[in-house]
């Protein structure tokens, strides 16, 4: 899964569960005897169920060199295993009327579908299918290679992607945190079948993995039913020493992207910070509804509502396991360029100055509040939910009790959590435009010292 759909998942899993614990919330955890770990919710509204399956097999666990592996091995999952083809696989996910897709991302590669309740046997039994006997063939993975270099070429011609993806390489440079999930033409051309063959069979296993089922189910019955399907998938991924995390810098780095002929450049404004294991990071994120949470967010509220500079501005928070990342984004028309970015600056110095008006983080924390039931209204995003807790090693009942750390948490908190892990140090201002238009507006912002960096 890409970083900005993990990004807005991520974004979901961090707000607040209900008031008080409930069955819809709470789920039911056991160990299968190969080592899986299993978690159940039960959801008897309709008679459907669904899965979702998280390995740690993710960018960051790709060979040096061979960036892009995680995400090509996802890609072939589904191509065709030991006992069907590709079409085959197709028809017996159709027969059920379900359906089931593979995505990589940074730390895990997920395996999802969504069933009828009756077929749960039968869709486990696919998903262990593309995951332990994928044949990852050579075919087909010249085939998927040249599907990957034409999706790359044509997502580094969309600004916001290269946007994202040079942030990331900055905050963590030669880190596999900032590797490019999608790979480059370099190391997607070096990739051989055999090395995502020892991939797969380092990776791909159970010990470390975890299963989230979430439907009209029995939990014993479904646990009973996920060990079946597993039977013989066995063993635990390998061992992954990363490198320490990069230092901070001191000060402020800006860098500068060139892309010709591009009508409007993007804005990006980031920083690392602490991961969501630490105690003070959904206060941090509290903080984050207050100032690109949402409409009535500052940054929204400047940068469109009063300016009229662009149609959007945001900003998130997206956890690794260690370390996270805090990220503002907008965009605007070339010649807007500075104003706009001098606004969002501002806006984001005057929030981590603190002193915020207490109805605005009230509102702020009611708009945090409000958005729980699009948020954990769905079978699947409440398997993802639960998934994302076995990553961060959040407590059982995280889901069902957020709701009330979350209003406990005080204004003053909010402000001393981003006075504490927002410092003046180590951001990232990026812009990415056709530098032969604004680069003579933006040439002097703090200061100047712009980097100007090629992307390849």
């Amino acid at each position: 899964m890409n970083r900005l759909l993990i990004a807005m998942v991520c974004a979901l899993f961090a707000l607040p569960g209900l008031a008080a614990a409930s069955d819809s919330l709470l789920p039911q955890d056991t160990t299968i005897a190969n080592g899986l770990q299993v978690r159940i919710i039960q959801d008897h509204n309709l008679p459907l169920v669904s899965v979702v399956l998280m390995i740690p097999a993710g960018a960051m666990h790709d060979p040096d060199g061979l960036q892009g592996a995680a995400t090509m091995t996802a890609r072939l999952l589904t191509e065709g295993t030991a006992d069907h083809t590709a079409l085959e696989l197709a028809q017996a996910i159709e027969d059920l009327g379900g359906d089931l897709s593979v995505e990589a991302g940074t730390s895990f590669t997920t395996v999802s579908g969504s069933f009828l309740a009756r077929d749960l046997p039968d869709g486990l039994a696919l998903m262990a299918e593309v995951v332990e006997r994928p044949l990852l063939a050579a075919e087909d993975l010249d085939r998927e290679r040249d599907r990957a270099l034409g999706d790359l070429s044509e997502n580094m011609a969309y600004a916001p992607f290269v946007a994202s993806r040079v942030a990331y390489a900055q905050l963590y440079p030669d880190h596999p945190f900032g590797w490019p999930e999608s790979g480059t033409v370099e190391s997607l051309a070096a990739i051989t079948a055999e090395q995502l063959q020892a991939f797969h069979q380092a990776r791909y296993r159970p010990r470390g993995s975890v299963l989230c089922i979430v439907g009209d189910i029995k939990p014993r019955e479904s646990s009973r039913q996920a060990e079946f399907a597993f039977r013989r998938w066995r063993g635990r991924a390998d061992a992954v020493e990363l490198p320490p995390l990069p230092a901070a810098w001191t000060g402020v780095r800006k860098v500068l992207v060139d892309m010709p002929e591009q009508t409007q450049i993007q804005i990006r404004i980031a920083r690392r910070t602490i991961p969501r294991s630490h105690p003070q990071h959904l206060a941090l994120r509290q903080a984050n509804a207050l100032v690109g949470g949402g409409f009535t967010s500052r940054l929204m509220q400047e940068i469109r509502v009063e300016r009229s500079l662009s149609y959007g501005a945001s900003s998130s928070l997206w956890s690794f396991d260690r370390d996270a990342v805090f990220q503002a984004r907008t965009f605007t028309a070339n010649e807007t360029a500075r104003e706009a970015l001098d606004v969002a600056w501002e806006v984001l110095q005057g929030w981590t100055a603190g002193a915020w008006p207490d109805e605005e983080y009230q509102r702020a924390l009611n708009y945090t509040l409000g958005m729980l039931p699009q948020a954990l209204e769905t079978r699947m995003s409440r398997a993802w939910t639960l998934a994302m807790m076995s990553y961060y090693g959040l407590q059982a009942d995280d889901m069902a009790t957020r709701a009330a750390t979350i209003q406990s948490i005080q204004r003053a908190q909010a402000e001393a959590a981003v006075a504490q892990h927002l410092g003046a140090d180590g951001w990232l201002v990026l812009v990415v435009g056709d530098l032969g238009l604004v680069r003579e507006q933006i040439e002097d912002f703090d200061g100047g010292g712009w980097d100007v960096i090629e992307v390849e």
